[in-house]
């Protein structure tokens, strides 16, 4: 089943809200917008590597 990129980009909401020491991230079969993405990396200011899965 294929996530629609709003239910993909309020799960990057989540993360870049609850989660700012993280450091790795892999979000594969994702559906993320630019917005998703802009959450992630402004929530997550010691992000040292993200593997996105396109």
């Amino acid at each position: 089943m294929v996530e629609s990129p709003s239910q993909d980009n309020d799960r990057a909401l989540v993360i870049g809200k609850s989660m700012p020491e993280l450091r790795h991230l892999t979000f594969c079969a994702h559906n993320l917008t630019y917005e998703g993405l802009q959450a992630i990396f402004e929530g997550c200011p010691h992000l040292e590597s993200s593997d996105l899965g396109f």
